[in-house]
């Protein structure tokens, strides 16, 4: 059943959430250096704000199949839905329709707490990242077939290991984006991507 459902199915899902984490990361780039003052018809006339703005609405659209498979989850499990990690998949949820509506209405993103928010947003999406390495672990028997499995396994530890420190990378740029002349570290995404080398 893993190799014919169930594996096709979290590769599907990754897919889906890789355009979510991609759609915001974008949209977070292009957020970079928006004047929070300006009204959302004179941004829209602007090509950037075209696409910062699809890329805000996309990464919405491609969150919303995992917040239907949650409501779904919490339909037939009721009360034993609760636990940490559901609750954090919820959070998630919430804040990134957050971000969404308070950028669209343009409310308080020139404040600290939305560079907060965009920041736990990134931590959050990027690890749970992870849940979805378990797609790409095959097992074997043979000396061989498992020397290759461990070579394998390394590869994607490290790859996944890598995206972690983007996504702290990407939560540090936003964290400090109303900071960058005390915080060099962070003036851009390569500085910070680096500076999580340094940690």
């Amino acid at each position: 059943k893993w190799a014919e459902w169930a594996r096709r199915f979290l590769l599907y899902e990754l897919l889906l959430y890789a355009t979510w984490l991609v759609s915001f990361s974008t949209f977070s780039l292009l957020f970079e250096g928006e004047d929070p003052e300006q009204p959302m018809f004179e941004l829209l006339q602007t090509s950037r704000g075209v696409a910062t703005m699809g890329a805000s609405v996309l990464a919405v659209v491609a969150m919303i199949p995992f917040l239907y498979m949650e409501v779904c989850t919490i339909w037939v499990y009721q009360l034993g839905w609760i636990n940490l990690w559901n609750l954090i998949d919820l959070t998630c949820y919430a804040v990134q329709v957050a971000i969404t509506v308070l950028y669209m209405h343009r409310q308080n993103i020139g404040t600290s707490w939305f560079s907060i928010t965009l920041s736990v947003q990134h931590i959050l999406l990027w690890s749970k990242l992870h849940y979805f390495a378990r797609a790409f672990s095959p097992t074997k028997s043979l000396l061989v077939d498992t020397i290759r499995v461990v070579i394998d396994d390394m590869k994607w530890f490290l790859l996944f290991l890598s995206l972690t420190m983007l996504g702290f990378a990407f939560a540090f740029y936003c964290l400090f984006r109303q900071d960058r002349e005390d915080r060099p570290d962070f003036s851009n995404l390569w500085h910070s991507f680096a500076s999580m080398f340094a940690f």
